[in-house]
C-alpha cells in the first residue's frame, strides 16, 4: 500500500513538472534603437501564450517596448524639417528604425493582442500598457510610411573603367595636349647656342618649324 501511495506521488509530481516545462516562457530579446532599450518576448513564435507566463514580467515587456515606441516618435518629430537643428540627427534614427524597427512592432502588436485572453488583463497596470501600445503602434506605423520621403538620396557610383580604357584615355589626352602646344624644340631658333641644322643657311633666324631640311643635329647639338 505504501508502495502504491508513493508511485501515485511521484507520478502527480512528474505531471506537474512536466506542465511547468511545457509552459516554459520563451527566451528574452533585447533590442536598441538609438539611446534606447528594451528587452521583450515573442509568444507567439515560440508558440507560447504570455497568459501562462509571470504576470510582473509581462507588464515589464510591454512597459519597455512602449517606451522605445513612445521616445523613438518624439525624437524624429522634426526629421521632416530640414532647417531644425537636429534634423540630421532625427533622420538617422527614422532611417534605422526603417531598417530594423518592422519585426519589433510585430511582436509587440501580437502580445497586446494576446493580453485580450488573459485573466489578467484589467489588473494593474495592464489596460494602460493596451491601450498606450496600440497607440503608439499606430503612430510608429504612421511615421514609418512617411519613412522614404526621409531618406538621403543616394549617389550614383561612377563605372570603374578597365586597365586599357585608362590607357587609352591617356593616350588621347597626351595627343590633345601635343596638338595644342607645339614641341619642345620648337621654340628654339636654329642658331641658338651656336647649334643649327644641317642644310640651313647661315645667318637665319628662322625658327626649327619654319625650316623644312633634313632634322638632323649638328655633332654639338
Amino acid at each position: 500500500m505504501t508502495t502504491l501511495a508513493r508511485s501515485i506521488a511521484l507520478l502527480g509530481l512528474g505531471a506537474v513538472f512536466g506542465g511547468c516545462a511545457a509552459k516554459q516562457a520563451p527566451p528574452v530579446q533585447r533590442y536598441a534603437l538609438g539611446m534606447s532599450r528594451a528587452e521583450y518576448r515573442d509568444y507567439a513564435g515560440a508558440k507560447a501564450s504570455p497568459c501562462d507566463a509571470e504576470p510582473r514580467w509581462f507588464q515589464d515587456e510591454l512597459t519597455a517596448v512602449n517606451g522605445l515606441l513612445a521616445r523613438f516618435i518624439k525624437e524624429t518629430e522634426q526629421a521632416m524639417d530640414p532647417k531644425a537643428l537636429e534634423h540630421a540627427k532625427q533622420l538617422a534614427l527614422l532611417e534605422e528604425g526603417l531598417r530594423t524597427l518592422p519585426p519589433v512592432l510585430k511582436v509587440h502588436e501580437a502580445n497586446l493582442q494576446a493580453l485580450k485572453a488573459c485573466d489578467f488583463r484589467r489588473a494593474g497596470a495592464f489596460p494602460d500598457l493596451a491601450q498606450r501600445g496600440a497607440t503608439l503602434l499606430t503612430e510608429a506605423r504612421d511615421l514609418m510610411a512617411l519613412g522614404p520621403r526621409f531618406e538621403r538620396p543616394r549617389r550614383c557610383a561612377r563605372p570603374r573603367s578597365s586597365g586599357a580604357s585608362r590607357a587609352l584615355s591617356a593616350r588621347r589626352r597626351r595627343a590633345r595636349r601635343g596638338a595644342r602646344s607645339p614641341p619642345r624644340w620648337a621654340s628654339r631658333t636654329s642658331t641658338s647656342r651656336g647649334c643649327r641644322r644641317r642644310g640651313a643657311p647661315s645667318g637665319s633666324s628662322a625658327t626649327a618649324t619654319s625650316w623644312r631640311g633634313p632634322a638632323t643635329r649638328s655633332p654639338r647639338c
